[in-house]
């Protein structure tokens, strides 16, 4: 819950910033009462109020009823232009937007995985040294014992190339196989000293590369889930908007209603003329 608390406020706060960052320089889309269309329904109507009291024939009621009819219909067809215009702006904005801050919570991401891979790297690194400097420990720790009895083995291998007589030659091979048994206990004290920390150093990375496959898939989650409460919160702000679009083009049909209803009123109440 307290995490939620936390990225509510963040979607709010990214909204209103790209809110506000719409361009200063789009051009104001007028209201119906703006338009010229709506301005000639305003005066011809005017004009049948003027007239309303003048004898007319069937023919000339007809003709202003026709003139009426399309001084309506034009400006009742600009409150649709005008509706698709504002629809198109406010979808526009809301996209652009939307698609900045998805891309700064991406680019967020993106920047969070790259610090927790070079992390990674650097206790990788340094598990790699810590294993190098515990070898060198080892290597120094059997060298000694193990560099006079190999060259001893050397020693006793050239004596028995150059020995010829049967009696000595065996004597020279029982020495250099006591002297490899020896060798030998010793190799593999060291080998069993160095499986131990190179399991060790095994466990570690192993560890180390768990950890932050845990930690990146945490970060890719969050940033998905911020992906996802973003798309939701502006498709929420555009449908507000939408509502708020047909409210006003339900306005601006009633004015352009009304005026043909008093237009027709006038119409109506001409006398009738032989």
């Amino acid at each position: 819950m307290k995490k939620r608390a936390l990225i509510v406020p963040l979607i709010l706060t990214l909204f209103f910033a790209a809110w506000g960052a719409s361009p200063a320089t789009a051009e104001p889309i007028p209201g119906i009462t703006q338009t010229p269309q709506y301005k000639m329904l305003v005066g011809a109507v005017n004009d049948l109020e003027s007239q309303r009291n003048v004898p007319a024939t069937p023919a000339r009621k007809a003709s202003y009823r026709r003139t009426l009819d399309n001084k309506t219909g034009a400006a009742k067809s600009q409150v649709k232009i005008l509706f698709a215009r504002r629809t198109s702006r406010v979808k526009s904005r809301d996209d652009a937007a939307q698609q900045r801050q998805i891309r700064n919570i991406l680019e967020n991401q993106r920047n969070q995985v790259d610090a927790l891979q070079a992390l990674k790297a650097s206790k990788l690194a340094d598990a790699q040294d810590d294993y190098q400097a515990s070898l060198n420990r080892i290597n120094s720790r059997y060298a000694p014992k193990l560099d006079p009895l190999v060259n001893q083995r050397t020693v006793l291998k050239r004596q028995l190339a150059r020995t010829t007589r049967p009696a000595r030659r065996q004597q020279i091979l029982d020495a250099i196989t006591t002297v490899q048994a020896k060798i030998n206990r010793i190799v593999d004290g060291q080998q069993a000293a160095t499986r131990v920390v190179t399991t060790r150093y095994q466990a570690r990375v192993g560890a180390v590369n768990d950890t932050f496959v845990a930690r990146i898939r945490t970060v890719q989650s969050r940033g998905s889930q911020l992906v996802l409460q973003a798309n939701r919160a502006w498709k929420a702000t555009y449908q507000a908007d939408f509502a708020r679009l047909k409210e006003r083009r339900t306005d601006e049909f009633s004015l352009v209603s009304r005026l043909n209803e008093r237009g027709s009123g006038y119409i109506g109440s001409m006398p009738p003329k032989n």
